[in-house]
């Protein structure tokens, strides 16, 4: 179940009601991470230029979804020897 959703940060509850958060912290500043709560999930050697969620409500039989985007460089390489990743996913959720 989704509790809240903006731009940066998803706030759900598990199956067992346990909530989870994940977020987009220190958007707009140099050293933007993915969280999951407090515990941080990317590393500090890439730079990340995009990192955004969406939720969707369900429709007929189309479960809710949440869409997860992210856009990162390496801080060590620039120019011609770095390189842009980006990935984006959906994820549909259980309803119970």
């Amino acid at each position: 179940e989704i509790i809240s959703c903006s731009n940066d940060s998803l706030v759900f509850k598990d199956q067992d009601s346990n909530s989870s958060t994940f977020s987009c912290v220190n958007i707009g500043e140099p050293d933007v991470y993915v969280a999951s709560g407090a515990a941080r999930l990317t590393g500090s050697g890439i730079n990340i230029t995009n990192c955004s969620f969406v939720c969707s409500a369900s429709i007929g039989s189309t479960p809710p979804s949440v869409s997860f985007d992210i856009t990162a460089t390496d801080k060590n390489f620039t120019g011609p020897q770095g390189s842009i990743f980006s990935a984006s996913t959906q994820i549909y959720l259980r309803t119970y």
